[in-house]
C-alpha cells in the first residue's frame, strides 16, 4: 500500500466528481479535450490544475446538465455578465491511497474553519482514520457544506452561506472579475478540494445588473469526467482543466395567470376570460442571498394593468425557494410585513416594511417573493387583438446599492365578440322588438347596453338599474355582444316582431381559441335545437376575435278562422341560416378549448 497527496480513480473518483458537480448546474459539453488535458486511472500528482468560470445570465429557467469541459454550450438567450468576482479557497488536500489494483480518495488536512462551521450547523462530518490520520470522504464534506448553506441568519450571526462566503473572501484568493465574455480563469492551481464562492458583485451592479449570487460549493481539482472523452466513459479519467458555468441569473420579476388545464392549475402568460370573471395572478420576484453583511433597504412591487383589467384583492404574499404553490412557503403578514395600496384599481403596490425586509435578509438560499392576487376583466376590456395586459415592476436596493427598478414580462388576457344578424322575410318588420336571452354553459348572463344593438357582459360594480338579461338588435337587425371567452353559449329568442314566427329552438354556439390565446378565434360552431353544432368554415372576423352568424326567421303562419293549413304560405317556422365568411388560420395546430374550465 502507498499513498499520495492527491486523488484516486474509478469508483471513489466517480462518486466524488458527482458530488462536486451537484448544485453547479454545469452546461453541456460539445467539444472534447485533447489527451494532454486528462490522465487515466491514477492522478498525476505532479500536475497543477486550471479553473475557468463563466457567469452567464439565464432567466428562462432552463437547466442543462453539464460536464465541466471547455467549449460547453450555453442555453439560447443566455447573456455573459461582466464584473462578478469569484474566489477560491483550498479547503483540503486530497490523499490518493493505492493498494494493489484498488485506489481510494480522502480529503485530508481539512480547514479547521470549515469543520467548525459544519459543527455549528449540526452537520459535523465523521472522520475516517487512515494510517493514524483523520481524513474525510468528499461526500461527507459536501453534505456539510449543504447543511451550512441552509443555516438561516440569526440575531447573533449571519446565515451559513454568508459565513462560508466570508471564509472564502477572507482566506481565499480572488479571481479577476468576469470580463465582457462572462469568463474568469485561474491557472496553476495546486490539486485539492476547493470552496468556490461569488465574493463581489459590486462592479456588475454598478453597470446596472442586480445579480443573484450562487451558494458556495465544493469543487475537486482535478475532477473525473462527467462526459465521454476520446472514447473514455464518464467517470474514468481525470480532468485537470475544468470549466464551470454555474446556474446564474440577475434579479428579476415575472408575472403569470393561473389557469386550469385538464383539471390542474398551471401558470400561463396568455389566457382568455369573459368580462367580470376573476383572474387569479401570481407575481414572482427574486430574493437573493445577501453576503458581506448587506441587507435589503428597499423592496417594492407594482403591478400595472391596462384599462381592461382591474385589481380586486390580495390572496397571499409568501417567501420560498420552491414553486409558487409550495406549501412550505412562508406567509407574510399584511400591515406587519407588507402594505398594499391601489389607487385607481388599475394598479396595485406591495411594499415590504422593515420587518418584511428582515425576512428577506434571513433567507438561506436564493428564494422568491410570491404575490398571489385576484383581478378581473372589466367593461373597458378590448376585444381580439386589443389585448388586456399587465406588467409587474420591482424596485429594489440593498444597504450598499442604489435603488433600481426593473420591469417584468407582460402577460395578456383576450376576450371576444359575437356579431349576430337577424333577418326576416316580413317587409317592414321592426327588428328592435325581437328579444333574445343568452346563457353560458347553462347559466343566464347579464348585460349592459352600450348603444342600440350593442351590449357587453356585466362586470363588478355595475349599477343594478342598468343590468339586463334581454338583448335586442338595432333597426338593421345587428346584435353585438362583447366580453365573451372561449366557451359554449346558448341563445334563445323570447319575443319576436309582429309578422314574424318566434324561433322556439335554442341556438347553441361554441367559440374556440388557440391554446395560447392571442386575441383571435380559431373557430365558431353553431347549431339549432337538438342538432350538434357544426363548424362555420367561412368567418373572416375570427382573426380579430369576432364570430359572426345570421339568424333568419320566416313569416308568421296565417291560419283562416274557417280552418285550413295555410297552404303555400306555410314555411318552416324557425328556419335558421348559420352563415360565415372566410376563415384562414395558418401555423401550428390549435387545440379546442371551448369547454375548458378555469380557476375562478
Amino acid at each position: 500500500m502507498y499513498r499520495r497527496r492527491i486523488m484516486s480513480t474509478k469508483k471513489h473518483g466517480r462518486k466524488a466528481a458527482a458530488l462536486c458537480l451537484a448544485g453547479l448546474c454545469l452546461l453541456s459539453a460539445v467539444s472534447p479535450v485533447m489527451a494532454a488535458d486528462y490522465t487515466e486511472s491514477l492522478i498525476d500528482t505532479g500536475r497543477t490544475a486550471s479553473l475557468t468560470i463563466g457567469k452567464y445570465v439565464n432567466n428562462d429557467g432552463n437547466e442543462v446538465p453539464g460536464t465541466g469541459l471547455e467549449g460547453q454550450s450555453v442555453p439560447e438567450g443566455s447573456v455573459p455578465l461582466a464584473g462578478v468576482t469569484f474566489s477560491y479557497y483550498k479547503a483540503a488536500e486530497l490523499t490518493q491511497i493505492v493498494s494493489g489494483t484498488k485506489a481510494s480518495v480522502y480529503a485530508s488536512s481539512v480547514s479547521a474553519d470549515l469543520l467548525a462551521l459544519a459543527e455549528r450547523a449540526g452537520a459535523a462530518p465523521a472522520a475516517v482514520t487512515v494510517d493514524g490520520e483523520a481524513m474525510y470522504t468528499t461526500a461527507s464534506l459536501e453534505k456539510a457544506v449543504e447543511a451550512i448553506n441552509a443555516v438561516p441568519s440569526a440575531a447573533e450571526e449571519s446565515a451559513g452561506s454568508t459565513q462560508l462566503t466570508d471564509l472564502v473572501r477572507r482566506e481565499g484568493t480572488a479571481m479577476a472579475p468576469t470580463g465582457a465574455d462572462g469568463l474568469t480563469r485561474a491557472e496553476a492551481l495546486p490539486l485539492g478540494l476547493y470552496l468556490i464562492a461569488e465574493t463581489d458583485v459590486t462592479a456588475a451592479e454598478a453597470a446596472g445588473s442586480l445579480v443573484m449570487t450562487g451558494l458556495p460549493h465544493l469543487l475537486m481539482l482535478p475532477m473525473t469526467n462527467a462526459a465521454a472523452i476520446d472514447g473514455h466513459a464518464p467517470g474514468t479519467v481525470w480532468q485537470y482543466d475544468v470549466t464551470l458555468y454555474p446556474k446564474n441569473r440577475t434579479l428579476g420579476i415575472r408575472k403569470a395567470i393561473v389557469s386550469e388545464r385538464d383539471g390542474v392549475e398551471v401558470l400561463v402568460t396568455a389566457d382568455d376570460r369573459s368580462i367580470g370573471e376573476t383572474i387569479r395572478q401570481i407575481i414572482t420576484a427574486d430574493v437573493p442571498v445577501l453576503t458581506g453583511g448587506l441587507t435589503n433597504r428597499e423592496y417594492r412591487i407594482v403591478d400595472t394593468m391596462s384599462e381592461g383589467l382591474s385589481f380586486r384583492e390580495i390572496n397571499a404574499v409568501t417567501i420560498g425557494s420552491g414553486a409558487w404553490n409550495d406549501p412550505a412557503n412562508v406567509p407574510l403578514t399584511p400591515e406587519v410585513d407588507y402594505t398594499v395600496s391601489s389607487g385607481d384599481d388599475r394598479s396595485v403596490t406591495i411594499t415590504l416594511t422593515e420587518q418584511g425586509r428582515a425576512r428577506l435578509d434571513a433567507v438561506a438560499e436564493n428564494s422568491h417573493l410570491y404575490v398571489d392576487f385576484n383581478g378581473y376583466l372589466n367593461g373597458d376590456a378590448g376585444v381580439g387583438t386589443s389585448l388586456n395586459t399587465t406588467t409587474p415592476t420591482l424596485t429594489y436596493a440593498t444597504s450598499a446599492s442604489e435603488t433600481r427598478s426593473m420591469d417584468g414580462n407582460t402577460p395578456h388576457v383576450a376576450d371576444y365578440e359575437l356579431d349576430i344578424t337577424k333577418l326576416a322575410d316580413a317587409a317592414g318588420a321592426d327588428l328592435t322588438q325581437v328579444v333574445f336571452t343568452m346563457a353560458k354553459e347553462g347559466d343566464a348572463l347579464s348585460f349592459v347596453a352600450l348603444e342600440a344593438g350593442s351590449y357587453r357582459l356585466a362586470e363588478e360594480g355595475d349599477d343594478a338599474a342598468v343590468l339586463t338579461g334581454s338583448l335586442s338588435p338595432d333597426a338593421a337587425g345587428r346584435l353585438k355582444i362583447r366580453g365573451l371567452d372561449a366557451a359554449a353559449y346558448e341563445i334563445r329568442e323570447t319575443k319576436t316582431a309582429p309578422g314574424l314566427q318566434l324561433l322556439t329552438d335554442t341556438v347553441s354556439i361554441i367559440l374556440e381559441s388557440p391554446t395560447e390565446p392571442d386575441g383571435s378565434l380559431t373557430a365558431c360552431y353553431a347549431g339549432i335545437g337538438s342538432e350538434a353544432p357544426v363548424k362555420l368554415t367561412d368567418n373572416e372576423g375570427l382573426l380579430d376575435g369576432i364570430a359572426s352568424l345570421t339568424i333568419e326567421n320566416g313569416k308568421a303562419l296565417a291560419v283562416p278562422h274557417t280552418g285550413g293549413s295555410g297552404g303555400a304560405d306555410y314555411r318552416m317556422a324557425g328556419l335558421v341560416s348559420l352563415a360565415g365568411i372566410a376563415l384562414a388560420v395558418s401555423g401550428a395546430a390549435l387545440r379546442r378549448r371551448a369547454l375548458r374550465r378555469r380557476a375562478r
